[in-house]
């Protein structure tokens, strides 16, 4: 902002000591991007402790000093106290912030006396900057040409659910609440909420949803009174906590997921057909917290926390992040997480684009009518899947080559799309449909028979898988409250059981496959043979066990892990039997054949 420093000290002057800190906290939350902003009183004239998060993950810690002189200097002996406390808590990261000045030789030692931190300043006409500069900063601190805590209203839309049932939850707040800083929190009940204030959201179930006209049923909670940008979380904390310490409510086998939405200022609400989306709100992104029972946690935390046990791979590439895992060393094997979701247009337009590359695919495949028992028609033109349509008949499918390069453009797709190999072999299956009058249906209509076998190419309602990769960096995608029953839990194991030099290995193989097919122990098993490296055999065990809907990943899998070592202990007996020389390899496959370090020795 142009004009002299001391010139821009005149808007401070409607600031007090108590409103200083807070005006400090939003600053540090909206324009330094600082998280988990936590403030805590202190000794003396006005000096406060603020500790934080930067962008970068580091620990910080900001020190206020308020001067009711705002030309007032402050020296070294109180920039000092800055370096004690980050030396008291092993930080190296500091903010010091007066309302006042820093002289040059403060300045000069703050940098030159303490190498080994990293300080930051803030003076007087600094703080005017970045108030002024920033649109959600003047709007709660600026107003008649003064800096003060004004006399605002800031709503925080929210819902609640009960899960795993997804039914919208009914819960009677009190109607205020009064916590920090004398700030007031008012909660009304049963108010439409645009689903875009929560965004992405999950939806319920029209069945369970009323009469909402497209809207989510929730709550708002409305700040007012000494409202700056800090009292938004800790509404948000005084609404969890409200509900968890609350002894009456009775829940069994089910949890409380609340979604909080984008908060906004609720004085612009009535005109929101005239702004824009965007000029009301504040830049807070929709969160889900989980309450089950007396605990309280992130919806990201329930969904992908493990206990120390399970650890990321040491080393593994870009280009193997498919097989990205967690790994039991004392057990030796891996645990993949899967979550799965119905589609949204607007969080996977990538699903809807490859669902009309394969409708171009398909349209210059090939499907037709044939009888049962005609299989011989065809011996030479193997077909690429075949399914059931009435009790004499079947559906045969040739389908169309897929290019391992294509553009995204699906006209252009549709245009670059030949195959002449193909394209030759098409016309002779043709030739013998016609000759021995066979019925040749197009695309559409071979889905539908298709989806009659429950194996529709193109659902309706199609869905969406996320891994673990998937979960890691796009996890602000997945449409919230999750449904926990769409976690899929899958472990898995590998055995080296034998060489190539068995000559009774193919018998030795199929005799397992019976033993193991007999057992109710794993799901799936998959050979491997390492023909190249070192001659070996190996099994991969798949078990995918139920799982308790109401408690997090990490809690299911401190009950789960024994039964999973149970199953394939069980499994390692059946195979000692038939190769009595097997082993568990899973640390050593992944090196071996997948090239990904699990855990290095």
């Amino acid at each position: 902002m142009p004009g002299k420093p001391n010139d821009k000290l005149q808007y401070l002057n409607g600031l007090n000591e108590k409103d200083f800190l807070f005006l400090v906290a939003d600053i540090l939350s909206i324009h330094y991007n600082h998280k988990i902003v936590k403030i805590v009183d202190g000794t003396g004239d006005g000096r406060r402790d603020i500790f934080s998060v930067d962008q970068h993950g580091n620990n910080v810690i900001t020190q206020c000093k308020f001067h009711f002189d705002f030309n007032k200097t402050s020296g070294s002996r109180e920039t000092d106290e800055i370096v004690i406390a980050l030396n008291k808590f092993g930080y190296n990261q500091g903010f010091f912030c007066t309302s006042g000045k820093l002289s040059p030789q403060s300045k000069r030692e703050y940098l030159d006396n303490y190498k080994n931190f990293s300080l930051n300043w803030l003076e007087g006409h600094e703080i005017v900057d970045i108030v002024l500069e920033n649109s959600i900063l003047r709007n709660i601190w600026f107003e008649n040409e003064r800096i003060h805590l004004i006399n605002n209203r800031i709503t925080v839309p929210f819902i609640l659910r009960k899960l795993p049932e997804d039914i919208l939850y009914d819960y009677k707040f009190p109607s205020h609440l009064t916590f920090m800083n004398e700030v007031s929190l008012a909660i009304e009940k049963d108010k439409l909420i645009n689903p875009r204030q929560l965004r992405p959201l999950n939806h319920l179930d029209i069945r369970k949803a009323g009469n909402s006209f497209g809207n989510a049923i929730g709550h708002h909670a409305t700040l007012e009174q000494n409202v700056n940008f800090h009292s938004i979380d800790k509404a948000k904390e005084e609404i969890l906590n409200t509900i968890c310490n609350d002894k009456e409510m009775q829940i069994e086998k089910s949890f409380i997921a609340i979604r909080f939405g984008i908060p906004y200022f609720p004085e612009q609400e009535e005109s929101f057909r005239n702004f824009k989306f965007e000029k009301f709100n504040l830049p807070i992104n929709s969160e889900t917290y989980i309450i089950y029972k007396d605990s309280i946690m992130e919806e990201y935390d329930f969904l992908i926390d493990v206990n120390e046990d399970w650890k990321l791979p040491d080393r593994i590439h870009m280009s193997q992040l498919n097989d990205l895992c967690y790994y039991n060393q004392q057990q030796d094997f891996v645990f993949y997480l899967e979550y799965t979701c119905m589609v949204n247009k607007d969080l996977h337009p990538h699903v809807e684009r490859q669902m009309e590359i394969k409708k171009v695919i398909w349209s210059k495949s090939l499907f037709i009518i044939s009888e049962n028992k005609s299989d011989d028609l065809f011996f030479d033109y193997q077909p690429d899947e075949s399914y059931t349509y009435t009790s004499n008949t079947k559906l045969l499918c040739w389908i169309h080559p897929t290019p391992v390069i294509y553009p995204t453009d699906v006209n252009e797709f549709e245009n670059l799309l030949k195959h002449e190999e193909f394209e030759v072999l098409k016309k002779e299956i043709i030739n013998t449909a016609k000759r021995n009058s066979l019925e040749i249906i197009d695309w559409e209509k071979a889905s539908k028979i298709i989806a009659i076998n429950n194996d529709a190419p193109f659902p309706k309602d199609p869905r969406t898988t996320y891994r673990l990769v998937d979960i890691f960096e796009k996890f602000y995608t997945i449409p919230s409250p999750i449904n926990p029953e769409n976690r899929s839990f899958n472990f898995e194991c590998v055995f080296k059981i034998a060489e190539h030099e068995d000559e009774l290995l193919n018998e030795k193989i199929d005799t397992l496959g019976d033993l193991l097919d007999s057992v109710d122990n794993s799901d799936y098993y998959n050979f491997t043979i390492d023909d190249e490296t070192n001659n070996s055999i190996f099994l991969r065990a798949l078990y995918t066990p139920p799982y308790d809907l109401c408690l997090s990943t990490l809690d299911n899998l401190n009950i789960l892990s024994k039964e999973v070592e149970y199953s394939f202990e069980m499994t390692e007996k059946i195979i000692k039997n038939i190769f009595p020389k097997t082993v568990r390899y899973t640390n050593d496959y992944w090196f071996e054949e997948l090239g990904i370090f699990l855990k290095r020795d």
